[in-house]
């Protein structure tokens, strides 16, 4: 499986929130967050792609681009 095809979970690697963006540029409107909260387990958000350093994912039911170094990429697709 490979991130670029579309495949596999995200989280994102260090507790807290990340803005996703409408383009894999962080000058572009912010379409949403990803939410790892303190002391649970992270959030887990459906691949859609990889481009260049960034990840493309459907969180909360828009899809968006967050950098590579937040991420954790897993090939197991379990949603």
């Amino acid at each position: 499986m490979k991130a670029r095809e579309g495949q596999g979970i995200l989280t994102l690697k260090e507790p807290g929130t990340k803005p996703v963006f409408s383009r894999p540029d962080t000058d572009s409107d912010v379409v949403g967050t990803m939410i790892h909260e303190q002391g649970y387990a992270p959030e887990v958000y459906r691949c859609l792609g990889y481009f260049k350093g960034w990840f493309l994912a459907d969180v909360d039911g828009k899809s968006g681009f967050i950098q590579e170094n937040l991420i954790d990429w897993d090939s197991i697709n379990s949603i």
